[in-house]
């Protein structure tokens, strides 16, 4: 069961929180539900939770590099190109570039 809790901190750490749940792809109140279980150790927290999300994120870099050099390696340069700026556009439009985005609040 889950409860509803209000908190109150300063406008500019929620911007902040907003920033990090942007480049999370996440709505703030689902990161601070996930900071709030680690900080208390209930989820994989602490070096092994860091460990497992680097690990992570390493393997999934790797995949992405291998689908790119596969894309590359199978279309022209005109088409790979037009890819790429899709792809430099999609990392701005959803903030993973680090520059902040604004998100639809979860109230739930």
């Amino acid at each position: 069961m889950q409860i509803t809790k209000s908190l109150r901190i300063s406008s500019d750490l929620f911007d902040e929180l907003e920033e990090l749940a942007a480049r999370r792809d996440m709505v703030p109140s689902a990161l601070m539900r996930e900071i709030i279980t680690e900080y208390l150790g209930h989820k994989s927290g602490g070096i092994a939770g860091a460990y497992d999300h680097i690990q992570f994120n390493i393997t999934l870099t790797i995949k992405l590099l291998y689908l790119v050099r596969f894309i590359s390696d199978n279309i022209d340069k005109d088409t790979t190109s037009e890819v790429l700026t899709e792809a430099e556009e999609f990392i701005k439009r959803n903030g993973l570039d680090g520059t902040p985005t604004k998100r639809k609040a979860d109230h739930g």
